[in-house]
């Protein structure tokens, strides 16, 4: 007899009813949905809940805070559906139809590291996503000169050695291994930063720092020039201008190996190529 019955909702708003007794939710709320047949009414009530949300928000350069359009955005919700989308102009992005519950969210663009965030979705959210730029490669073998342009003895009164009388500009080779942002590696002086009667390579530094948010490198090497009766200790700032150059500042230290502070100095690196 259901499709000889009159079929009615009293809320069509909320849920409509069709012919044969098909009811389909069109709006949060409660519904009575009637059947009269040969004078007899039925009713039941019906809640129509929302169970699918709209997220959106906002992409930005963590280091910048500058919009970036083009950025893909996934979500994930808990049925495992997928749902993406490429944020515009102004960095916004819109994504409907996603199933309560916990969803994850993913941005992902060119020279970024992806991001993920999970959220308890219960209602439409806003969920704004900062995406850090991929750390630049600083691995491998770098070669150069650097000039020291601002040198300060600080040697005690009596002291022979005068660093800051020393040649001002020497060669160098970095030997770079880079894991995530952390880089280690070995800075061989190549020529003598004091006349010395050794040959080769004149003074091995360990190094280590890390990359910052902005791409550049923070490095302390230490070490001992050769046969100079001092050891030194370096803080260089390096950047890449280009993928297979470096340049950047240093500043550092002067020390007798009994730790009597020599001198101060800092300066540029004028030629740092691969």
């Amino acid at each position: 007899m259901t499709t000889d019955a009159t079929w009615s909702s009293s809320n069509t708003i909320v849920a409509t009813v069709t012919n044969g007794g098909v009811v389909t939710g069109v709006g949060v709320g409660v519904a009575d949905i009637s059947a009269t047949y040969q004078g007899v009414d039925g009713t039941v009530s019906v809640s129509v809940i929302r169970t699918t949300y709209t997220v959106s928000g906002l992409v930005t350069d963590n280091n910048s805070n500058a919009v970036l359009p083009n950025v893909t955005v996934q979500i994930v919700d808990g049925t495992g559906t997928a749902r993406s989308t490429l944020t515009d102009g102004g960095g916004h992005y819109s994504i409907d139809g996603v199933m309560m519950g916990s969803v994850v969210l993913t941005g992902s663009a060119p020279n970024y590291q992806s991001t993920a965030k999970t959220v308890m979705l219960s209602s439409d959210a806003r969920v704004d996503i900062m995406l850090w730029r991929t750390p630049p490669n600083y691995a491998g073998i770098w070669t150069g000169v650097y000039n020291i342009t601002a040198c300060q003895d600080v040697a005690p009164p009596g002291f022979s050695q005068r660093p800051c009388s020393w040649e001002r500009r020497n060669a160098y080779r970095f030997t770079l291994t880079q894991h995530g942002l952390g880089v280690t590696g070995l800075y061989l002086l190549l020529n003598p930063m004091i006349s010395c009667p050794c040959g080769g390579q004149y003074g091995t530094f360990d190094m280590s720092g890390m990359v910052g948010p902005d791409g550049t490198l923070a490095i302390a090497a230490t070490g001992s020039p050769m046969a100079s009766g001092v050891s030194a200790a370096m803080t260089f700032v390096l950047v890449q201008p280009l993928p297979s150059t470096l340049s950047g500042s240093f500043l550092g230290t002067f020390s007798s190996f009994e730790g009597v502070p020599l001198a101060t100095f800092s300066g540029q690196l004028l030629d740092g190529s691969r």
